[in-house]
């Protein structure tokens, strides 16, 4: 007789059309041959353990045909779960599937073929469990059994089943006999069982029992069961599998308590890949009609923010705003203004996205990143690290791939490092569905600050990995180890609209627990797929390949590096031809002490360059010609000539660009010295021009009054405080001005000034006194009353979830009283402040803000000098930004104020 014989691996199935997912096998033989097999009886046996159900397909099939004929089976898994147990019976024969690396298994298999015994291989690819057995002869029958685990889903109360029992391959007939049996083994008591379709029969008492599905054969639709447990919202209940040998399984299960999503304000950062590749397919497009339909649905106590990325990243704000009708609207005209083009840099903007949100920690947050790509500036393992380790914020994170190019791994790691969900769209059109699936999702935020705790530090490599949101409409499960023998009492914790919740469960009283037989592969399957996906990641580690292949054979799952081999070979036998293959892979990295070795000789053999010859020393280059002297010598002299040649007359008079004088030289000098005083990096044409100005307010300051307004007092009281020689008196003139300006009714003339004219005063006078000019009390209070009252509330907190309006406010303003903060003792934060404007101080940002008057450049200027602004951030400033305003300032002088700027942060 004819045994089972293997013939190849394939993993495409030819002529066989999966036009609906199904959880029956598909039968199926070699292109081109009739199909022969039968099925002759089915057995379906599903087990039930509160959310997680093991499904066990036995199918007796006979090869009706007179040919002997290869037989493929194929079981299209169901989302999210997979295969956990493999076996055959040929000729009475019973075979156990085994998991062996993909190298062993084939071995298993081409030996079994020489020896003319049965032999069968299967490997599990994207949810598609494909085995293929040998040769079946005609007329000969053998059973086939394959399990896989799943969760259920819980949708409205209700926990939800399915399985595909009409998807039949349209050449094979319904069994003969085909039996379906449900047990349950729960936490809680099942309150209710029902089957739309079918009919039920048997017996439930409390929290076990057993049904039978009495039609199943008759009634050709897919099975459909709904179950309903007594679980009570806001207690935890524990799955454990223990054992002799190991330590224990856990799952924690727990129904979230009530609250009311809707009385929660949230916060969103919302992360757009414009990158060139999004023009392919119109994704692009499509993802920013899906993310208008986001922003429109968005709670007016919300609050969030959009930035739009490719290697360089944008966005409509520094900080989330709030979502009323003017904060989506400023989105959608900034979203409007982007096409797709440009590479990928994700980590970057993902990084910033998650510190804007950690800034207000009193309401749930999220990020949602959206990209089709790869990112191209960052390696994986970088990007990785760097989202690990600011998941430290409990931000969790929604990664949305979409398309075939993208590196799944990475996105999907990102949202488990980050306790968030990944989501992968394929089809281009599915992208407005998908995004309105998420925000369904975020709309059932009910609780942040998640969190669960082991007594003793017993409990270790939980999945997820983090714990982040909680969710209406979503159980809570947490899978995870407990050390051997240990007492241990889990406890779970989070922020809710009705307030704080916290629970707990001793895991060891039976009350609260329920063992679960295949609750460590359930685990096994949790922690192989971290481990799969930090295998693409992160470089090549043969102890990570060791413990993936290590867990896959003790949990019996399929990875990418082991298959399913069931074979009439002893066990012997194939113990033979895996220690071959750990001979043959020891001998490929050349044996111990041999690696490097031979590392160097594979590059010889590839041709690989040698290393590069010095560079030929240059040779000296012929006299230049009489064109380039020419333009050496026009450079030269244009290096020469003093920025400021034109400016000043013999008496050292401010002239305007026409020659004229400067109708306001006192502020004019003043500005001028002020600005060359705070350069980082002043040159001698600067030193002169700044002895120019000095001299002249010297020379017009008589008995220390030098002018009858109160701001050019200051400007010039400052100027003079900041020239450090005692030269020709200048420190007495210094502080005779200074104790004119003091005894100024500073109240009086605030109390009506303008808003402008008084934060110029405020500037200058915080400038004042960090330069130790001794002012009274009285004249500093003054100023700062004045100020904050300008300024208002908004330095108390940083702006996040404010109105737009609010935001560019404070914007206005930020600089401003980050520069004056000292000087006037308002208490304001340099650390956060100086965080916001880092971000803020893009073209972007001011831009929708306000064109800066004088003293917001002078404010940047002075957060640049003391450091607390790098100064890339002043790139951004251009010479159509003005200045200095018409109230306060002639147009000759804004003209050299103008030239000031230009070289002022050089």
């Amino acid at each position: 007789m004819k045994k089972l014989l293997l013939l190849g691996i394939c993993t495409v199935i030819l002529g066989l059309a999966w036009t609906q997912l199904s959880a029956l096998p598909m039968i199926s033989t070699q292109q081109g041959e009739a199909n022969p097999f039968v099925v002759r009886r089915q057995a379906i046996t599903v087990e039930v353990y509160d959310h997680l159900v093991r499904t066990s397909i036995t199918q007796y099939i006979i090869n009706s045909g007179p040919k002997d004929l290869p037989c493929f089976l194929d079981v299209r898994l169901p989302n999210g779960a997979h295969a956990s147990r493999l076996e055959a019976e040929v000729d009475g024969k019973k075979f156990v599937g085994r998991i062996e690396t993909k190298e062993t298994a084939r071995k298993i298999v081409e030996a079994s073929r020489n020896q003319q015994k049965a032999a069968a291989l299967a490997e599990e690819t994207d949810g598609l469990l494909h085995v293929e057995l040998s040769l079946v002869k005609g007329g000969q029958e053998f059973n086939f059994v394959v399990s896989y685990i799943e969760e259920a889903i819980y949708r409205k109360g209700q926990w939800h089943y399915e399985f595909g029992v009409s998807k039949f391959n349209t050449e094979m007939k319904v069994p003969a006999s085909y039996t379906m049996d449900i047990a349950f083994s729960c936490t809680a008591d099942v309150l209710s069982v029902t089957a739309p379709s079918h009919t039920l029969a048997g017996n439930i008492n409390g929290k076990s029992g057993t049904l039978a599905v009495e039609d199943i054969a008759s009634i050709a639709k897919d099975f459909v069961m709904d179950y309903t447990l007594d679980l009570k919202p806001g207690v935890p209940y524990v799955l454990l599998r223990t054992s002799e040998t190991e330590d224990p399984y856990f799952c924690l299960l727990a129904i979230p308590p009530k609250a009311d999503p809707s009385a929660q304000p949230r916060s969103f950062v919302v992360l757009l890949d414009k990158s060139g590749s999004m023009q392919d397919g119109n994704k692009f497009s499509l993802a920013c009609e899906a993310l208008k339909g986001f922003i429109a649905n968005l709670r007016p106590v919300d609050s969030f923010n959009l930035v739009i990325f490719d290697l360089d990243s944008w966005s409509a704000a520094p900080l989330p705003f709030l979502a009323d009708d003017a904060g989506k609207k400023a989105a959608l005209d900034f979203m409007g203004t982007y096409n797709a083009e440009g590479g990928t840099y994700i980590l970057g903007p993902t990084l910033s996205g998650m510190e804007q949100l950690r800034l207000d920690r009193s309401k749930p947050s999220a990020l949602i990143l959206i990209t089709d790509g790869q990112c191209n500036k960052t390696s994986p393992l970088e990007f990785v690290q760097g989202i690990e380790q600011a998941c430290s914020f409990d931000i969790p994170i929604y990664a949305f791939g979409i398309g075939l190019d993208v590196n799944v791994p990475l996105l999907r790691s990102a949202a488990r490092y980050s306790g968030g969900h990944y989501v992968h769209v394929v089809k281009i059109e599915d992208i407005p569905p998908a995004v309105k699936g998420i925000q369904d999702r975020l709309d059932t935020i009910a609780g942040f600050s998640l969190s669960l705790s082991t007594s003793d530090k017993t409990g270790y490599e939980r999945y997820p990995q983090r714990l982040s949101l909680l969710y209406a409409e979503e159980p809570l499960i947490v899978y995870g180890r407990l050390a051997k023998n240990s007492q241990a009492r889990m406890e779970i914790s989070s922020k809710t609209t009705q307030g704080d919740w916290a629970a707990s469960v001793d895991v060891n009283a039976t009350a609260a627990r329920q063992d679960c037989p295949f609750l460590d592969q359930a685990w096994g399957i949790r922690r192989l797929q971290a481990l799969a996906d930090d295998d693409v990641i992160f470089p090549t580690s043969e102890a990570r390949k060791s413990e993936i292949i290590s867990l896959s054979k003790r949990y019996l799952i399929t990875t990418q590096y082991t298959s399913f081999v069931f074979s009439e070979l002893s066990d012997k036998e194939q113990q033979v031809l895996a220690e071959e293959e750990s001979q043959d892979a020891l001998k490929d990295a050349g044996g111990p002490g041999q690696g490097v070795a031979k590392s160097k000789a594979q590059g010889q053999a590839t041709g690989a360059p040698p290393a590069a010859a010095p560079a030929n020393q240059p040779q000296p280059s012929g006299p230049p010609a009489k064109e380039s002297l020419e333009k050496s010598d026009q450079k030269k002299k244009l290096d020469d000539t003093p920025y400021y040649k034109g400016w000043f007359n013999e008496e050292n008079a401010l002239l305007a660009g026409d020659g004229s004088l400067l109708p306001k030289q006192v502020l004019a000098h003043a500005l001028l010295a002020y600005c060359i005083q705070v350069k980082l990096h002043p040159s001698a044409d600067d030193k002169d021009a700044l002895s120019r100005s000095t001299a002249w307010l010297a020379v017009h300051c008589q008995d220390g009054k030098i002018s009858s307004d109160l701001l050019e007092q200051t400007i010039a009281v400052c100027a003079l405080l900041g020239t450090a020689s005692n030269k020709d008196g200048m420190s007495d003139i210094a502080k005779a001005s200074l104790q004119v300006l003091a005894a100024e009714d500073v109240s009086r003339i605030l109390a009506t000034a303008s808003e402008e004219y008084a934060v110029a005063i405020s500037f200058f006078t915080s400038r004042i006194v960090e330069r130790g000019g001794n002012l009274p009390e009285t004249f500093i209070s003054a100023v700062r009353e004045r100020f904050v009252a300008i300024a208002g509330t908004i330095f108390s907190v940083l702006p996040v979830g404010k109105s737009v309006a609010d935001m560019r406010k404070w914007m206005e303003y930020a600089p401003i009283a980050l520069s004056v903060s000292k000087g006037l003792a308002l208490g304001i934060s340099d650390a956060s402040y100086a965080l916001i404007l880092r971000w803020s101080s893009s073209p972007a940002f001011r831009s929708g803000i306000s064109s800066p008057d004088l003293i917001y450049w002078l404010s940047w200027a002075e957060l640049n000098r003391r450091s607390e602004i790098p100064y890339r951030v002043l790139s951004g400033f251009s010479a159509k930004d003005p200045p200095a305003s018409e109230s306060l300032f002639s147009s000759g002088c804004k003209e050299r104020l103008s030239g000031i700027m230009g070289f002022m942060f050089n």
